[in-house]
């Protein structure tokens, strides 16, 4: 019975047993005689090759021939001689790939002919001619005639395109590639023997290329934001709208957006752009080129818990609630580190206390309600993904005061307009385009006038009800939108 599936009966006998002598830790040499022909092995790499041998064969076995040919190419590695070139050999028979199985034959045939003794030539030289038997020749036409091309998800040399490509019968897929080009695929099925096929393959572009010039060898180039090199850059791109920024110390950035079209090729030359010196003075810039400044648009929502420095109703026995507070922010990064927004927040804070009415007094309750809007400096760190902020700002607030018993509202609200200042640390997280952060924000008011007993005219008509200056400070969560 034989040992190993019948579809493996056509290689010769000799080939076969070349894979079963390593299982037997007889793997060190092919014949016996042929180690007087080798170098002195040292005991590790010996130890390493029949151990890899020993699990090629047992993977072989198990029908896991991709797993067998790791081990067995980790063998050549450690070792490189015919033997394990053969079980390679074997294991793409094994599925099919004759060229490559071939090749394997071909290799140990011509770069170890000492490993080999004259039936083992013979046996190889056999089961090369039974297998191109098998074979059929297709030809492949690509354009662009530079694109690598594949057979069943394996590159081919780079010349394969120059001559007929040899496929075992069956049915393939031819697929290329190129730099800028969109891949394609074309199945294709043979038999053995078959010699007049093709295949067209013709790629589409699906980027366009881009070359940019700056005035020197020391002026960086960036696009995307993304640093690519000095002097010049050349590469393909995208289709689409694209950021170009030319930059270096003591010079004001050239930026400029430009757009792509696949199969297309432009220059970009302007501001800081033109040919770039090739006798230059002065050392080569830095092998990697600083990052570019940072700029674009963002925007915040921010949701705040806050509390006031000093009892606003100025009620006897008052006692103050926190406020909430939900708020917009939108801006432009001018800077990696700097940039300019406008706020827009509304919030309602309340408390408990007594009210003096002209006849009685009684438990009552007060709201207020606040509105921010201003402009602010944002101040941050480098960071990419992890960044402290320092915002600072100012504007008008507007803040009203409301007196209730129970459910009944005594008098209309009264309000002031005041100037507000804002101290606000940070601390963000970006991922992507996405910004989490939290921050202290504290936002004191201006005095509105004297300090007037509001107890004394719970109706709320007094506009000097808001004559202590009130500060702001709370928790702050923020989620927002960065498009750097």
């Amino acid at each position: 019975m034989p040992l190993l599936p019948p579809s493996h009966r056509g290689l010769p006998a000799r080939l076969l047993s070349l894979v079963l002598c390593a299982a037997t830790g007889m793997a060190a040499t092919t014949v016996a005689g042929s180690a007087a022909a080798q170098p002195a092995d040292k005991g590790g790499d010996e130890a390493a090759y029949k151990q890899h041998m020993q699990n090629g064969v047992k993977l072989y076995q198990d029908r896991n021939l991709e797993a067998a040919i790791a081990e067995f190419q980790a063998a050549y590695r450690v070792k490189p001689k015919a033997s394990p070139l053969l079980n390679i050999a074997l294991c793409r028979k094994g599925l099919f790939d004759y060229p490559r199985a071939i090749a394997s034959l071909e290799t140990a045939l011509s770069k170890h002919p000492d490993t080999l003794t004259a039936a083992d030539k013979k046996n190889a030289e056999d089961a090369i001619a039974e297998m191109k038997s098998l074979l059929a020749y297709v030809t492949v036409e690509v354009t662009p005639a530079a694109a690598t091309l594949s057979v069943d998800g394996v590159d081919l040399a780079k010349a394969a395109a120059t001559q007929p490509v040899p496929l075992g019968p069956g049915t393939h897929q031819i697929g290329a590639r190129a730099d800028g080009y969109a891949s394609a695929t074309s199945s294709v099925t043979v038999s053995s023997g078959e010699k007049g096929k093709k295949v067209s393959l013709a790629l589409l572009p699906d980027k366009g290329w881009v070359t940019i010039y700056a005035t020197d060898r020391k002026t960086a180039i960036a696009v995307d934001q993304k640093p690519l090199g000095y002097g010049t850059w050349a590469g393909f791109l995208a289709p689409g709208n694209h950021f170009v920024q030319m930059y270096k110390p003591g010079a004001a950035p050239y930026e400029q957006s430009i757009t792509v079209a696949a199969g297309k090729a432009q220059d970009v030359r302007q501001g800081l752009g033109g040919p770039v010196p090739r006798n230059g003075e002065g050392p080569d810039p830095p092998e990697e080129p600083p990052a570019p400044p940072v700029r674009g648009f963002y925007s915040f929502l921010t949701g705040t818990v806050y509390g006031v420095s000093t009892d606003p109703s100025q009620l006897d026995t008052a006692s103050n609630d926190p406020g909430v507070a939900g708020g917009v922010r939108i801006g432009y990064r001018v800077a990696t580190i700097l940039g300019l927004e406008g706020l827009f927040q509304y919030g309602r804070a309340g408390g408990d206390g007594i009210v003096f009415l002209p006849e009685r007094e009684a438990d009552g309750s007060f709201d207020t309600e606040s509105l921010r809007i201003g402009a602010n400096l944002r101040l941050m760190t480098k960071g990419k993904t992890v960044r402290f902020v320092g915002t600072m700002g100012g504007g008008l607030a507007y803040d009203s005061l409301t007196f209730s018993e129970g459910l009944l509202s005594l008098g209309e609200p009264d309000g002031a307009v005041s100037a507000y200042l804002l101290l606000e640390p940070a601390i963000e997280v970006q991922i992507g385009h996405l910004i989490l952060g939290a921050a202290l924000p504290i936002m004191p008011t201006s005095s509105g006038g004297g300090d007037t007993d509001a107890s004394s005219d719970p109706s709320g008509t007094s506009s000097d009800s808001f004559g202590s200056a009130l500060a702001q400070v709370g928790f702050q969560l923020r989620v927002g939108y960065g498009s750097w």
